[in-house]
Parts: structure tokens; sequence; C-alpha cells
């Protein structure tokens, strides 16, 4: 191996481009319930009680949908990707995902309304809770 070919692959690792395959976060849809609209401070009669927004990693921030599914394509699996979530344009809540967790380059987010928390789990294992269409 020559040195050019020690040094691009050094730049590579460095910058984190080493040709690993990208993956996917479905976002499911978010249920209303009352814990939610308590947590956004608004009431039942407003039109819009809640707006989440997912950033992951460096893809611009996309809006969770009551209505359906969200799919976020081509994230890097190659290193730990920091998810944003904010709600109502405030921060909320941020974690770090590292797809190697889960063994798989698919992943579900949904947020548990219960008590509002998100979670994330493997695409397979998520038990009917993101139908993502790609």
């Amino acid at each position: 191996m020559g040195a050019s070919a020690i040094v691009l692959g050094a730049l590579a690792l460095f910058y984190g481009v080493s040709g690993a395959s990208a993956g996917t976060v479905c976002i499911n849809r978010v249920r209303i319930g009352e814990k939610i609209l308590a947590v956004s401070g608004e009431g039942e009669d407003s039109k819009h009680p809640y707006h989440f927004t997912v950033s992951v990693g460096r893809k611009s921030a996309v809006a969770a949908s009551s209505l359906e599914a969200v799919l976020i394509r081509d994230v890097p699996t190659n290193r730990p990707q920091m998810v944003a979530i904010k709600l109502n344009g405030r921060p909320h809540t941020a974690f770090p995902l590292d797809f190697s967790s889960y063994r798989t380059q698919h992943v579900c987010l949904w947020l548990n309304d219960l008590y509002p928390t998100w979670s994330v789990s493997a695409l397979s294992e998520a038990r009917g809770r993101c139908s993502c269409k790609s």
C-alpha cells in the first residue's frame, strides 16, 4: 500500500466518509393525547396543540405528523448521530443514535404518549409502531 492510499484512508476515517452505508429513521405518526397537550402548554381547543420537529445528524429537520409516519433517508450509520427533537419550536429532548446498537440500518422513532418520551427500536422489532412507505 502506497503512502497516498494511507493518507486517503486516514482522511476518510477522520471525516467519516468511509464508504459506510446509509440507514433510515422512520418517525411513527404522533398521536394526540392529554399528556402531550399538557406538555405543549396548549389547551384541548387548540387547532395545533403540538408541533414536533426531528433532526438526525446533519439532516434537515422534518415535522412529525399525526396522520402518517415520516421517513428520513440516507442517515450515516458509520458513527452515532445526534437526534434533536423540538416541541413547538423549543428543545424537547436530544440523544445519540448509534445504529450498531440495534444491529440494523433501519430504525423506528416513536413517541410514548403515556409519559411522553421518545424511544427508538429496530424497525423489524417495532411491532407495528412504524409504517413508513419507502
